[in-house]
């Protein structure tokens, strides 16, 4: 007879936002949120993924995939982030995707206009600003939603490159809560390092 074991899976996320990164990060997610055996008779499943986000940002695109990934998934598995040092730029992005965002007391955030290089004919340029400004745009209104924040201040914000501490992030609406202490996995948990 069968045993299927839900269990805590522990992602500790540490390094750029970026198509390996990400693409890892939703594989631990669609893997464990069905059963995976352990041996003949055991499997085990996911009842919460918690996942440890340290990350200096990059490629918005991905980060939006990703909070469109964890908002469309059809599963009722929580997801809980935690910045554990610094979330910036795109990873603020991957930490408006949790159910729950928790915040270490010395930890930061920050927003800002995304960077982009452009080279060769004047339409181009012209293509990849448009694209650059509808990703500043949905990055904006992401977080405005998560945050519960009118998204004209969010696009201010953002254009003034705002850093907050955790006490600011907690008023801003993007930290649920701060705490002193981070979950610990059990013997029988899953820990999963994505790093990049």
């Amino acid at each position: 007879m069968s045993e299927i074991k839900e269990v805590d899976v522990f992602i500790n996320f540490f390094g750029g936002i970026n198509q390996v990164t990400i693409g890892n990060l939703i594989q631990v997610i669609v893997n464990f949120s069905r059963n995976i055996p352990i041996n003949q008779n055991i499997f085990k499943k996911a009842k919460s993924f918690n996942i440890f986000i340290n990350s200096p940002g990059g490629m918005s695109e991905y980060g939006i995939s990703f909070y469109n990934f964890v908002k469309a998934f059809n599963n009722s598995i929580p997801i809980n982030v935690y910045n554990i040092g610094f979330v910036d730029s795109a990873g603020v992005l991957v930490f408006c995707s949790g159910d729950k965002r928790y915040a270490l007391p010395e930890s930061r955030f920050v927003i800002h206009e995304g960077v982009m290089q452009a080279k060769g004919e004047l339409k181009r340029i012209k293509d990849m600003a448009k694209l650059g400004q509808e990703s500043a745009d949905k990055t904006a209104s992401i977080i405005a939603e998560s945050c519960k924040k009118d998204e004209k201040i969010v696009k201010n914000d953002i254009a003034t490159h705002k850093i907050l501490t955790s006490t600011d992030a907690k008023e801003y609406g993007l930290v649920d809560e701060i705490i002193k202490e981070l979950p610990t996995p059990s013997d029988d948990d899953i820990v999963h390092m994505i790093a990049g």
